[in-house]
């Protein structure tokens, strides 16, 4: 073989080898994966922890932003996820810019109860567990993947793959460590990234769906009451038709 014929062979093959690392996943395979197996608690136990990362200056008016002290300006939020194929549990702890909580709440229906415990008030609230009350992190995507086709990419900003899906006026990204099919996060249109940083099949059940200890006070949740509220009117009209 001469000189040129190996040269251009040689680029042919890197060539044909990017293209089949680039083309190693089909257009929303990934997403459709982790709706599909890896976010379903039908299937196996779902555990994953996401960061978001708040701008308060993006929520606040410019004069609140300006009052608040330096380590209020940002706030961290960390996402809790436990799923089995019976119970679900979200728990939310926000930071501030010092690392110090703010609010750590864990919300899941066990024994027939709703349970929301204030870890930080060492209070409590509990409700008759109603249908359709708790949802497991898997809903949440359920609307983009009913009509649209997805789209994929890279995003050179976060330097991740993508898989985008829509929803009317509504739209998601996936994002993957790139050319694999690791999930490193997800943005859905007006909301900051949420960053993955735990994601497995092992759910410590005792811990993630502990009852409140016997010091907690039960105190009405009004956001958790205004939802079962909601749940049961909602009911009622389907009945009266």
């Amino acid at each position: 073989m001469n000189l040129n014929k190996f040269v251009c062979t040689a680029i042919a093959l890197c060539v044909c080898g990017v293209n089949a690392i680039s083309f190693a996943y089909e257009t929303g395979e990934r997403s459709k994966k982790i709706f599909e197996d890896l976010l379903n608690p039908s299937k196996h136990n779902v555990h994953i922890v996401l960061i978001q990362k708040i701008d308060m200056g993006e929520v606040l008016s410019n004069e609140a932003y300006q009052q608040l002290e330096p380590e209020e300006r940002i706030h961290y939020n960390r996402y809790e996820y436990n799923e089995t194929s019976a119970l679900c549990a979200e728990r939310q702890t926000t930071y501030d810019g010092n690392g110090r909580i703010i609010k750590d709440i864990n919300t899941f229906a066990k024994e027939n109860q709703w349970f929301s415990i204030d870890y930080v008030n060492k209070t409590y609230d509990r409700l008759p567990e109603l249908l359709g009350m708790v949802k497991n992190f898997r809903e949440t995507f359920v609307p983009y993947f009913e009509d649209s086709m997805p789209e994929s990419g890279f995003d050179d900003y976060t330097g991740y793959d993508y898989d985008k899906r829509y929803k009317s006026d509504k739209e998601v990204y996936f994002y993957f460590e790139k050319d694999t099919d690791i999930l490193k996060g997800y943005e859905i249109s007006g909301y900051p990234r949420y960053n993955v940083m735990e994601f497995s099949q092992e759910v410590d059940v005792k811990r993630a769906f502990a009852l409140p200890l016997e010091d907690y006070l039960r105190q009405p949740n009004e956001a958790m009451r205004a939802y079962a509220t909601k749940l049961i009117a909602s009911r009622s009209k389907k009945k009266s038709k």
